[in-house]
């Protein structure tokens, strides 16, 4: 396919640089820090009493992070064998690497299908020896899986502005406004994402002669 520009070879690179870097040793070293040992308690709670809505810690609720970092560590509590003695870090800490992994392939996608196959590769590997993004990749906590899911938002608003004609030869790119997220045009208030680029003499936001939104939920 002469439209495709990545090759397999760049993604493997790209997921044996993650585990190089986040996976060595991470089941091995004990739980520290105030953080650790709190969402691993958090998610250990959660499997033992069934309540995968409200996090506990020590008979607590704890609603400072959303349950989606517990939930992945139970699945892989699930897939491993549960929270056995001894290897509840590698439970707790797994899916931050496996995340980090993810925005490796996330920010090479993003990029090079816009920049090119080396840039693309280059952003990913210089993102991937960033010494706080493989610190936060190999702790049990909620920053990785954080980043993976801000950088997929970010890769599917670009996208979307893409499909909406942001970039097309002859339409002037525009980059969104402050307010993109209210959409003031209807007397109904809803989040959107506003299409910005219009062709030449059809006015800010127009193509093909009517205004287009993109709703914010694609993004």
């Amino acid at each position: 396919d002469k439209r495709r520009w990545w090759t397999r070879e760049d993604v493997l690179l790209l997921i044996l640089l993650g585990l190089l870097y986040f996976l060595p040793a991470i089941g091995r070293i004990t739980l520290f820090d105030r953080d650790e040992p709190r969402f691993a308690t958090a998610a250990r709670t959660m499997m033992h009493t069934g309540n995968y809505i409200v996090p506990m810690f020590n008979g607590q609720e704890r609603p400072d992070k959303p349950p989606l970092v517990y939930w992945l560590m139970d699945a892989v509590a699930f897939v491993t064998g549960g929270w056995r003695a001894g290897g509840g870090e590698l439970v707790a800490r797994l899916p931050s690497a496996l995340c980090s992994i993810g925005t490796l392939l996330v920010v090479y996608f993003m990029t090079g299908v816009r920049f090119g196959r080396v840039t693309g590769l280059v952003a990913a590997m210089m993102l991937g020896s960033c010494a706080l993004f493989v610190i936060e990749s190999r702790l049990a906590t909620a920053d990785a899986t954080m980043v993976f899911f801000i950088a997929l938002c970010m890769a599917c608003a670009w996208q979307a502005w893409d499909a909406a004609g942001g970039g097309r030869p002859g339409e002037t790119a525009a980059l969104p406004r402050a307010d993109f997220l209210l959409d003031r045009s209807t007397e109904r208030i809803h989040l959107a994402l506003d299409q910005m680029n219009g062709a030449p003499g059809r006015g800010r936001g127009a193509v093909g002669g009517e205004r287009r939104r993109i709703p914010f939920g694609v993004a």
